[in-house]
């Protein structure tokens, strides 16, 4: 999940793609990126999506069943610009699914570095009600409240009527049935996920085994490429912001902006300079220069009118009421998600607040009434630690085309997704693993050129068939004023709790080959 305020609503027309121009700059200089007798590729962004796809890469190719023998790393030169002068350490994605697993066992001995990093267990995933009052009622303290945060289940309860105890659990996902299998899902907050990609990076740099370079503080203006032009036919390019010496600046790394804090800069000369290379690849987020050099400010899709903060919070009151793993709590005024997250009793604590336009202080303000509400035993301020805090506006959208020319987009450069389910990060590891493959297959020589617009076409069709779909019925899930209802009538609700006691058939049901993979492979030669 990442911030993309600032844009506004409404679909204007889509304007023509503009692949062949470069916004005008002052004197460029050449960059050290320029088309050789290997290919080369730059990647806007040192975000989960970028340093993945350099991971994917400049590692063997996996075997698969329509790829049964592994080939070795490309023999490629990767240049990764960064406009921030660190890695991004806002509180962002936290959970991965089984399709996202896969892609991670896909560059050996990731998974198990980030499986030393996470939590051990994480054993369910339930539904429950925020408060078991009457609807409307907002007093933590009434005296229908459970007291221990559990409750018994009421299915039975209609609108305005008693509806259970207060954070009664609806429905569970019982994960440990899945608890020891290699493909689990995996649990860790992102910025802890990228620093292990990043690590490996640059780890196989150091000892030959990857021709890559990580540029901090280079802050990509815009894009191009030749067409039509004999002369330079196969080159694009990158106008780039130099602000500093490319390296990685240590800081703190609590609460700020997305470097994650302040940053004690040297006086340095910006300049701007241009980078060539065979494809630029934007894995830039959502506020994507790369996007926005093709596109301008054409982005379909809606803005909710919802406000989000997101917090990592230790409290003991979660242990002490028995909560575990992953806990959506359905409510028209109190809804969110708060989660297991981290070792040593680090929780995830995400809520959404209906009114809009206020100043992050104003929300923080706001919290000590939702956290009363929302959190297990109803505590006051002062009973937990909140560690650090984001706010974020959430949207839904998607480009009209994930491909121009020899400019590709990955992730949230291309779409973005409310949080609801966790289909943010494990869509931009997907779009990752799918253009890893496309592009191996090309420069082998076992697909055209075509490949890669499979690629646009078929990572577009799952988010906009699947991904967008899915988390706006889980978004709307969670702000519906009767659970009640949403137990009794709510499609997925209905497949989970006829899983409930199913054991094989919940292992096969988190196990199964999801509706938003593709294997590219398949239209290898």
């Amino acid at each position: 999940m990442e911030s993309i305020q600032g844009i506004t609503d409404g679909d204007p027309p889509a304007p023509t793609p503009k692949p062949a121009t470069t916004p005008e700059q002052p004197t460029i200089t050449n960059g050290t990126c320029s088309p050789s007798t290997h290919p080369n590729i730059i990647i806007a962004g040192a975000g989960p999506a970028g340093l993945l796809l350099a991971l994917l890469l400049t590692s063997p190719s996996p075997i698969s069943p329509s790829s049964p023998t592994p080939s070795p790393p490309l023999p490629i030169k990767i240049t990764i610009l960064e406009s921030y002068p660190s890695l991004d350490h806002r509180l962002r994605a936290t959970q991965y699914g089984v399709p996202a697993t896969r892609v991670f066992a896909q560059v050996p001995g990731l998974l198990p570095r980030i499986r030393a990093a996470s939590i051990e267990s994480f054993p369910q995933i339930c539904w429950r009600r925020t408060r078991g009052s009457q609807r409307g009622a907002t007093d933590p303290n009434n005296s229908s409240s459970d007291s221990n945060g559990t409750g018994e289940r009421n299915d039975e309860a209609g609108p305005g009527k008693r509806t259970g105890e207060d954070h009664e659990i609806l429905v569970t996902v019982d994960l440990s049935v899945i608890k020891d299998h290699e493909e689990r899902m995996v649990i860790l907050p992102l910025n802890k996920l990228t620093e292990i990609m990043y690590g490996m990076l640059t780890e196989r740099k150091a000892v030959g085994q990857a021709d890559v370079e990580i540029l901090f503080e280079h802050e990509v203006l815009g894009v191009g490429q030749a067409i039509g032009d004999q002369h330079a036919e196969g080159k694009a390019w990158v106008d780039v912001r130099v602000k500093g010496d490319g390296s990685r600046k240590e800081h703190d790394r609590g609460e700020g902006g997305a470097g994650g804090g302040e940053v004690e800069h040297m006086k340095f000369e910006e300049r701007i300079q241009r980078f060539e290379a065979s494809y630029i690849i934007g894995c830039d987020g959502s506020r994507s220069a790369v996007r926005k050099s093709l596109f301008g400010h054409h982005w379909p899709g809606v803005t909710f009118d919802c406000h989000l903060s997101v917090q990592n919070v230790y409290y003991p009151g979660f242990e002490t009421h028995n909560w575990t793993g992953g806990n959506y709590l359905i409510d028209p005024e109190y809804w969110g998600l708060i989660a297991n997250r981290g070792k040593g009793g680090l929780w995830r604590v995400t809520y959404g607040d209906n009114t809009v336009g206020l100043t992050d202080a104003e929300y923080e303000l706001r919290r000590e009434k939702a956290f009363e509400v929302m959190l297990p035993g109803h505590p006051k301020a002062g009973e937990y630690k909140v560690e650090q805090t984001d706010h974020f506006r959430t949207h839904n959208r998607c480009v009209d085309s994930m491909r121009v020319g020899r400019v590709l987009l990955v992730g949230d450069a291309a779409h973005v997704n409310n949080p609801w389910g966790g289909y943010g990060c494990m869509s931009a590891v997907l779009d990752a693993g799918g253009l890893a493959q496309c592009l191996r297959g090309l420069l082998e020589g076992k697909a055209g050129e075509e490949i890669l617009d499979l690629y646009a076409e078929v990572r577009r069709e799952k988010f906009l068939q699947y991904v967008d779909r899915r988390s706006r019925m889980n978004y709307e899930r969670v702000r519906n004023e009767d659970p009640g209802r949403v137990v009794r009538e709510d499609k997925l609700m209905g497949i989970l709790r006829g899983l409930e006691g199913d054991a094989e058939g919940t292992k096969e049901f988190l196990l199964k080959t999801s509706s938003i993979e593709y294997d590219f492979t398949q239209h290898y030669r």
